[in-house]
């Protein structure tokens, strides 16, 4: 179940363009390896990227005006909010491609505010 939602994921941070949803098929408790082993590379990229830029932004933050800090940092909890509640929906409908595209698109959502507030940072040293 976590691979289609993986999967999706994977395929939606690698590419700009729209999911065509695809029926599940429950194949059982295996997954197939290449796909598995696709889902995990992609959600590894994911976090390393995040920790990156998250420790990036930590350590400039001093740069930015503190509202600035307040307003980007209630959105990443409101970015995490949704991807996390949107795991756990799709936990109970895996085939559910909406929930698919909103945690890709919150995904990407989360790591372009990330790097606008770096690049932010950046531009005032």
């Amino acid at each position: 179940m976590a691979a289609v939602g993986g999967g999706s994921v994977w395929l939606a941070l690698r590419s700009n363009q729209p999911l065509t949803p695809v029926a599940a098929v429950d194949s059982g408790p295996a997954q197939s390896p290449p796909l598995a082993a696709s889902v995990a590379f992609a959600e590894r990229e994911y976090a390393a990227a995040v920790q990156d830029l998250e420790q990036l932004l930590a350590a400039g933050s001093g740069r930015l005006d503190t509202a600035t800090v307040r307003l980007v940092e209630e959105s990443l909890r409101k970015i995490d909010w949704a991807i996390a509640d949107a795991r756990a929906a799709i936990q109970r409908d895996p085939a559910n491609a909406y929930l698919n595209r909103q945690i890709a698109a919150n995904m990407r959502l989360k790591l372009n505010l990330l790097r606008s507030a770096t690049n932010a940072i950046a531009a005032r040293t």
